[in-house]
């Protein structure tokens, strides 16, 4: 064996393996700027199973990111010297459900700009001659796929490594790994130790071995893989372009005037595993292939002669039998592992050679960067779970893909081997009322009841089923996987209630003195808030991306809950764990099997759950408290993924079997369903709540992907730099015309004749009875647009639309709480649920005394009161400066500008839709603004929301008085939200009740009260504690004119006292009467400010004409007025020129009349006033 030349004792980069992965790698670390680059193989380059490969390079895979890998090969085998043939390659369809694949690869490719085409069956023989077309439906073709020789890649690779500054070093085998406080530290070969800082492993088959010495589990199988190789049998006359029949299970490509031929047998064969299924592949097994398997390949010898009937009678010159690397999902194993600086690149699953170049890149920029430049979670090592420890799970799975390798991939469904593994506690009740369970992450997770197909109130699911209404059944694909269960489940989520087994979530906690810290270090959101609340939040990259999207609960001082998806839970870990501190001052562990998980939503969740319970449920929305259900101990989150009321339910393992029980019992006289996740998905669809891995990726920042409420610029987290950028696109949702299309994901948008972007999942919404997408599209693309989707070759159309397209108020699920939810959508200031009536009086007394010890323990401090009469008026009572919301595709706040004195009223006078509600939510902090800077009374937004809310009076829009307390107990309860000191209480009770006029019915209960004396009740209830402003949300919607008056005299008594106001209205009059200044505004802009007189003297002038007469005889005064420049406004009956003391030329006949705001208000915003 020839001697290496003298190994370097150090190194930075070590690579260990020789074949084209490594070599790509090494390259790629170079092209980088890594110059201290060592790799070493234990043979010689290729000598593993690289030489071997069929050669064949195919571009088009199933996900964006390995799509983008195979095409970054291509264009980097383009400029090497590896004999690359870019010949094109077919693939055929045999069966209508392949035709579909087919139709759906083409449509995928438009998005990449990947020229497939649509072949028949006759230009696929034209193409590649040697076929028949016998049972061929249709094709499709890719001129620029191809192939090349596995070995010259290697070497040339090699060779551009070796002149950016590698070494290379072969016959040098790797004996160990020395690993210290979980870091790489030094490789140990057979010619001495070399010192490290980053091993990447690259060993191919053999890289479960070199794992093993790191103490890292790479969980790939060898797998003996079969091709031959025929003698020349024909003339060829111009390249043949690769082929592949998956129907019949085989693949072609032309070498020389022979063919390569070789598929995947449904009789699989693993290769070289012990007594114990662990791999041993054998020292010597260097550049070796295995004993031809003529038996193990007739099944595909014998299919290969369907479509080249020549098979039969050609020579070969030999059949290769090689071992290739499987990972148990057929996806590649890459990125970095639990141990610091290890890093694996393996298991190519026989497409390593066609995705080697993009492979390189892709780990070079994750060993340099620290995290890769695009998503890779499909094919990051991370993936894989514990359970992937062992051997013999790996293997039935990695068997299980290699004998399904060809086969079609349908939505929604799942591998069968190993199960089932993972169960819930409540699984023998599932099992015994007829779940249909799906897998994921070893986890049995029910789908749906089929007991539930038969039940619920929804007619068109029981038409659909008996097949007289075939409206609802989706077609295709969305169809295969699917049942009317979906939907009964669903519409009793939405109408009643449903119970939901989420036991798999991953749960992870993290402890600490520095656990606070750390998680902010982490977060875009605040999450280390009081104990009990509950965050939504994402953790991003460097590059902005969002690489985590959780909910995080704040469990004690010390302690704080995430919860994430069930499959991401070992990407999230992972993530957490590379930032921890190294002071032990944070503890990350994994909790999931520890709790059970029910979810209990819907509008009779309240209902279900208080009796069973003796703790009060009056805790608000996005908040935790322990209670007792039944017998069991909860933690109980006050969240939803479907939009509707009720909690996330978490108790001990061990109890998870009784709370099921005890739930089911108590909900199903009310009618409540036990659901699957197939309706949580439709569910979820409606209200816009995003899915990571599938909507939100780490390519992905918040604000592009609308949850910019997340984003808190204030603080220090990784990726805040980077979200300063312009948006690349945005996620929008569209809605299609045809209800039955389902997208699936990955489908082309295209907009005008051009692809702008492309689905990343869809559905059909029971409730909304749409068939609901979201996309990834450029910027620029706005609700209202119509667009085309391209489902299954059929361009079905659409339009962008508005989210959420349920609710979108959020209305049904909170309760006496204004926190933010997951949607992008929604962030109106929620209203209390109903409670039972026949419930309402005994509980009205327990309900105010939870209500003030919430607010005891949640509410700011009262800052020190002030004489309303000494309120100095020269300051500024708010200031907004280029204030933009944005609730998904919609801007309700676009760049506003807004001052309000101290002292004074200012009226925000606007139509509905304008955006003056939204201006209040930012003002009190209910909604955070995503762009501006807002302060009140000097303190600046959001940051210090609750020293404003201290000093602060709202009067909202909707009543959301508590019926069930009288007058003065609502009252009450705001002396304790507003820390009015216990001796001042009764006064400024006394006061706020004087000044409402309602002394004398404090002690009627507020259902007993008239309109007007509720909105009276309301504005008290924003004075009692003297507040310096006071915001007025729309004060007299709804009321009578002779209420209206009262409120108007009231709301000037505190003019007259000195409180600056701040009053949204639609009303002129109002505005007119009580405001300083106004502010008119329209599509969330001020359009115009000054005092009403001087905006009636800016925009209309001192007089105006009205001229009245037919629709014909108007339509002639406006063109008239427009061609002269004269400004009018329309109503129904006749046209108002206006300004017509400024404007010269005869006029028309009309009533002259003194101009108005309102006419300011129509001409500004181009609507009449309601």
């Amino acid at each position: 064996m020839p001697r290496p030349r003298e190994l370097p004792d150090r190194a930075r980069v070590v690579v260990v393996g020789g074949g084209v992965g490594g070599c790509s790698i090494a390259y790629h670390l170079t092209q980088l700027g890594e110059r201290d680059v060592v790799l070493v193989d234990r043979n010689e380059l290729t000598s593993g199973s690289t030489f071997h490969s069929a050669g064949l390079v195919g571009q088009l895979r199933g996900s964006v990111s390995l799509t983008r890998m195979m095409m970054d090969s291509v264009e980097l085998y383009r400029t090497l010297d590896c004999g690359w043939v870019e010949c094109g390659g077919i693939r055929l369809a045999c069966t209508p459900e392949r035709e579909q694949e087919i139709h759906r690869q083409v449509a995928w490719a438009r998005t990449f700009g990947l020229p497939l085409e649509l072949i028949s069956a006759d230009e696929a023989q034209e193409k590649f001659p040697l076929m028949v077309t016998d049972g061929v439906r249709v094709g499709s073709f890719l001129p620029t796929d191809g192939y090349l020789d596995p070995s010259l890649l290697t070497y040339a690779l090699a060779e551009k490594a070796r002149e950016g500054g590698a070494r290379i070093f072969t016959h040098t085998r790797v004996n160990a790994i020395a690993v210290e406080r979980d870091a790489v530290r030094a490789v140990d070969t057979e010619w001495g130790t070399i010192e490290c800082e980053v091993v990447v492993n690259a060993g191919g088959m053999y890289a479960a071995e070199i794992g093993r010495m790191a103490g890292v589990r790479v969980p790939i199988v060898p797998f003996a893989h079969e091709y031959l190789v025929t003698q020349p049998f024909y003339t060829r006359t111009h390249n043949l372009p690769t082929l592949r029949d998956p129907d019949n299970l085989v693949y072609y490509r032309e070498e020389g005037e022979g063919l390569v031929m070789g598929g995947y047998e449904r009789n699989s064969a693993p290769w070289s595993l012990d007594e114990h299924l662990v791999d041993r592949i054998p020292p010597d097994f260097n550049g070796r292939l295995l004993e031809e398997d003529w038996p193990r390949f007739e099944e595909i010898a014998d299919a290969s002669k369907v479509r080249v009937p020549a098979m039969e009678d050609v020579k070969v010159t030999r059949l290769i039998n090689g071992p290739e690397a499987f990972t148990p999902d057929n996806e590649f194993c890459l990125g970095s592992s639990e141990v610091r600086g290890f890093f694996v690149a393996a298991g190519f699953c026989a497409h390593g050679l066609a995705g080697a170049g993009g492979i390189g890149k892709v780990m070079a920029e994750w060993i340099v960067a620290g995290e890769p430049e695009l998503d890779a979670w499909e094919m990051d090592i991370r993936r894989f779970g514990p359970h992937y420890r062992s051997p013999s799970y790996t293997l039935k799975r990695a068997k299980e893909v290699y004998e399904t390798y060809y086969d079609i991939r349908y939505p929604g469904e799942d591998r069968q081997a190993g199960r089932p593994l993972r169960v819930s506690s409540a699984y023998a009740w599932h099992v015994e009322h007829g779940a249909v369970f799906g897998e994921k992450s070893g986890w049995e997770r029910v789908n749906w009841y089929a007991s539930n197909e038969n039940e619920g109130s929804d007619p068109s699911f029981s038409n659909a089923k008996k097949g007289s209404d075939p409206f609802f059944a989706p077609r295709g694909w969305a169809g295969m996987n699917w049942s009317p269960a979906i939907g009964v489940e669903h519409v009793a989520c939405r109408e009643r209630a449903a119970l939901f087994d989420e036991s798999s979530f991953a749960k992870i906690e993290i402890a600490g003195p520095g656990a606070a810290d750390f998680l902010e270090s982490l977060c875009d959101n605040r999450v280390a808030r009081d104990v009990g609340a509950i965050t939504y939040t994402q953790m991003l990259n460097r590059r902005g991306g969002i690489e985590c999207d959780f909910t995080v609960t704040r469990v004690e001082e010390e302690l704080f809950s995430i919860v994430t998806g069930t499959a991401f839970g070992t990407h999230d870990l992972a993530w957490i764990r590379r930032h921890m501190p190294e002071d032990g001052s944070v503890r990350v562990s994994d909790v999931t099997a520890r709790w059970s998980c029910f979810a209990l939503w819907g509008p009779r969740a309240r209902d279900i759950l208080a009796p069973l319970t003796p703790d009060p449920l009056d805790f608000g929305y996005m908040r935790m408290r322990d209670i007792a259900v039944g017998d069991v101990p909860v933690r109980a989150l006050r969240v939803t993924f479907v939009g509707e009321l009720g909690w996330e339910l978490y108790c001990p393992a061990e109890y998870g079997a009784g709370l099921w029980r005890a739930l089911w019992e108590a909900g199903e006289p009310d009618g409540m369903v036990a659901g699957g996740y197939r309706a949580i998905d439709t569910l979820r669809l409606e209200k816009g709540y995003r899915v990571w891995a599938a909507d939100i990726t780490p390519d992905i920042t918040p604000i592009e992907a609308g949850l910019g409420f997340c984003v808190k610029r204030d603080k220090d987290y990784i990726g805040r730099d980077a979200l300063d950028g312009a948006p690349r696109g945005a996620l929008r949702c569209i809605v299609l015309d045809d209800p039955r299309s389902i997208a699936l994901g990955n489908e082309p948008v295209r907009i005008g004749g051009q692809i702008r972007g492309r689905v990343t999942s869809g559905g059909y919404g029971h409730t909304v009875q749409r068939s609901i997408a979201y996309a990834w599209v450029d910027p620029g693309v706005d609700a209202g647009e119509t667009v085309e989707l391209d489902i299954f070759g059929e361009w079905v159309r659409g339009e962008v639309a508005a989210e959420p397209l349920y609710d979108p108020n959020g209305e049904r699920r909170p309760f006496r709480s204004a926190s933010r939810a997951r949607p992008p959508a929604s962030s109106t200031t929620s209203r209390s649920s109903p409670r039972p009536t026949s419930r309402s009086t005994k509980r009205s007394a327990r309900a105010a005394t939870a209500f003030v010890r919430a607010a005891r323990l949640h509410s700011p401090r009262r800052a020190p009161g002030r004489s309303l009469a000494s309120r100095v008026m020269s300051a500024l009572a708010i200031r907004m400066r280029g204030a933009v919301k944005r609730y998904g595709p919609v801007t309700a706040v676009a760049g506003l500008d807004l001052d309000v004195p101290e002292g004074t009223c200012v009226g925000l006078l606007g139509p509905n839709g304008a955006g003056k509600s939204t201006t209040m939510k930012l003002l009190t902090a209910q909604a955070i603004a995503d762009e501006g800077e807002l302060e009140v009374l000097g303190h600046a937004l959001p940051d210090d929301s609750k020293a404003s809310r201290a000093v602060m009076g709202v009067v909202p829009q909707l009543d959301n008085l508590d019926t069930t307390l009288t007058v003065e107990q609502n009252l009450l309860v705001f002396t304790y939200l507003y820390r009015v000191p216990r001796a001042e209480r009764h006064d400024a009770i006394e006061r706020a009740l004087a000044i409402a006029n309602l002394a004398d019915r404090r002690g009627s209960r507020v259902d007993e009260l008239s309109g007007g004396m509720r909105r009276r009740l309301l504005i008290a209830r924003a004075l009692v504690h003297q507040p310096r402003l006071v915001l007025l949300d729309e004060p007299t919607v709804g009321l009578d004119p002779q209420v209206r008056q009262e409120l108007w005299a009231l709301i000037d008594r505190l003019r007259s006292e000195g409180v600056s106001i701040l009053m949204s209205t639609h009303y002129i009059e109002e505005a007119e009467r009580l405001a300083d200044t106004v502010t008119v505004m329209s599509h969330g802009k001020a359009v115009a400010v000054g005092r009403p007189a001087e905006l009636v003297a800016e925009h209309a002038g001192r007089e105006a004409l009205e001229v009245y007469g037919a629709p014909a005889r108007l339509l002639e005064i406006e063109t008239e007025a427009r061609e002269r420049g004269w400004p009018t406004r329309r109503t129904g009956t006749s046209v108002a020129i206006l300004r017509i003391d400024s404007l010269n030329g005869e006029l028309p006949e009309g009533e002259r009349r003194v101009a108005t705001l309102e006419d300011v208000f129509v001409l500004l915003t181009g609507e009449e006033i309601a």
